[in-house]
């Protein structure tokens, strides 16, 4: 224990809230509470108000905190009704302070009242089990943790929580397909402490399950998904759904290496955006374009759609593509980025036919490549093979000719499209440099792509 005494002592001091921070968030919640239960009490319907998530449960971390109210409503309205009665209330409310939409299953209302963010949110008054929304959980989360935790383990779930955070993994939200604050709050209820999590999590194999109970095993067998986290309140429900690939692999491997080297780097997530070796930044590609303001949830929706897309029509081109993410100022500027092994290919493309025993799948081989090959030859595997002109040598091309010509094949979202054919810019290697230096959103996701992960910077 002492060989991380002195990083887990000073990680606390970033993750636990001052007293003077609980004094006004407990303010900031109170007020907004109030003004909920005073537009609730206007309805003529049996309304419950309540705080809920990582406030009301008290593991929240210093300087990052949201406040949630939920608004409990009889299970007679149908989820059209519902989600109209919680935008009024949410509306009425939060008056004064720029309300503003959001979406998950039904839209709900998000504000920021004196620089916290502020949700209201409508959730039916269903007994455990007998769920009509997913937002009818949430209450029974918070209830079950402030049951079940005490001062330790909110601490404990604090510093879990910076962690993830520190790892660029703490967040559900599409943009990120990460952790959510109550799947670490989970993790905390079966493991028990910050360490133990940590050596829990190390030992993860893709597919594998985390169960509160074995009882609870078998509803495991009903999802296929890179990490299965069960839900204490609704054992048939995986909290891994929303967890990418990558966020989990990025956990194990920051878990492993935190408990063989632990820093303090790991929890610091105010970290100067690093600069890119020219040699690989010349390896990097970016499609930048802009478009109509949407919601958040909206455009990265329509974004994850597009990149897996983007991606998959490079590899096609014989491009291998290393790492690829999406990039957004949230308003009105996206890019797509992305690291290839090479951004340019031999002028010369084998093509592979097939074996000579098929002779009819052969003939059609040569006469589908007799006009646009030097050579055609039968391989020592007994296949007939073709070389020619590649056409499509470089990647800038390969973008320019798909999101022009091939625009409507290409896979981006419909929603997308016509914004991208018309303000579409291709750049590649030092010339993205100049155009990122004021967008700190795309300098940040280029840094991303090109320069080593944080996760394994951290124990360097």
């Amino acid at each position: 224990m002492q060989k991380y005494d002195l990083v887990l002592k000073a990680a606390r001091r970033l993750a636990e809230p001052s007293p003077k921070e609980q004094k006004r968030l407990t303010g900031i919640a109170n007020y907004a509470l109030k003004r909920v239960e005073k537009v609730c009490m206007s309805k003529k319907l049996p309304l419950k108000p309540l705080l809920a998530g990582s406030f009301a449960k008290g593991t929240w971390i210093a300087g990052d905190a949201d406040i949630d109210i939920f608004v409990k409503a009889p299970a007679l309205l149908t989820k059209e009704e519902l989600g109209k009665l919680g935008i009024e209330i949410g509306k009425a409310a939060l008056r004064g302070h720029g309300p503003y939409m959001r979406y998950s299953e039904h839209p709900y209302v998000e504000a920021w009242v004196r620089g916290v963010k502020v949700n209201v949110v409508a959730c039916y008054d269903v007994p455990k089990g007998e769920w009509m929304s997913a937002a009818d959980r949430s209450p029974y989360h918070t209830e079950l943790i402030r049951e079940r935790f005490d001062d330790a383990m909110r601490s404990e779930a604090r510093l879990l929580k910076r962690f993830l955070k520190g790892l660029g993994i703490y967040g559900a939200e599409i943009k990120t397909k990460g952790f959510s604050g109550y799947v670490t709050e989970v993790l905390i209820l079966k493991f028990g402490t910050f360490l133990d999590t940590l050596r829990g999590i190390s030992n993860v194999k893709f597919g594998d399950s985390i169960v509160q109970s074995d009882l609870d095993k078998p509803f495991a067998q009903l999802h296929d998904t890179p990490i299965i986290i069960l839900d204490p309140v609704d054992p048939r429900r995986n909290l891994g759904a929303a967890i990418s690939k990558q966020k989990v692999a990025e956990f194990i491997l920051g878990a492993s290496l935190f408990l063989e080297r632990p820093s303090i780097k790991y929890f610091e997530f105010r970290r100067p955006v690093p600069i890119p070796k020219k040699a690989v930044l010349s390896n990097v590609a970016i499609v930048t374009f802009r478009h109509k303001e949407r919601t958040v949830d909206k455009l990265w929706g329509q974004l994850n759609k597009s990149i897996l897309h983007l991606e998959k029509h490079l590899i096609d081109q014989n491009f291998r593509v290393l790492r690829s993410i999406a990039a957004s100022d949230d308003k009105k500027e996206s890019a797509f980025v992305f690291l290839l092994e090479g951004i340019q290919l031999p002028d010369q493309k084998a093509r592979i036919g097939p074996e000579t025993s098929f002779s009819s799948d052969s003939l059609k081989f040569i006469e589908a490549n007799k006009n646009r090959s030097d050579i055609l030859f039968v391989g020592g595997d007994g296949r007939v093979y073709s070389l020619g002109n590649r056409g499509i040598r470089t990647a800038k091309d390969a973008f320019s000719y798909l999101l022009d010509e091939g625009i409507e094949t290409s896979g981006i979202s419909a929603g997308l499209q016509d914004e991208v054919r018309k303000t579409e810019r291709v750049m590649i290697g030092t010339e993205i440099s100049k155009f990122a230096q004021k967008r700190n959103w795309l300098k940040e996701a280029v840094a991303e792509v090109a320069t080593t992960s944080k996760i394994i910077a951290c124990c360097s």
